[in-house]
């Protein structure tokens, strides 16, 4: 389109993006079992306002089990406890 051919309707608007919870390398208390297991924070993603945190799902000591199958699961804020260390 030309520059005449466009107008703009200024409907798009700034929308608030809070602040992550959690930086990468953050430890965090995950509660996958009856003991909450320490994780570290390796990926943070923004989806529709909200921050996802990948931590690893399975103990890094564990045997690979399936080399295809990933060990990092995202999380939201809610699920994680930071833990001072």
């Amino acid at each position: 389109m030309s520059q005449k051919e466009f107008s703009g309707t200024n409907l798009v608007e700034k929308a608030p993006v809070a602040t992550p919870a959690f930086k990468l390398g953050d430890v965090v208390e995950v509660d996958f079992s009856e003991e909450p297991s320490r994780r570290i924070i390796q990926g943070i993603f923004s989806l529709k306002n909200n921050w996802l945190y990948a931590v690893e799902w399975r103990s890094p000591i564990l045997e690979e089990m399936a080399l295809a199958q990933s060990r990092i699961i995202w999380l939201a804020d809610v699920d994680l406890v930071k833990v001072n260390v």
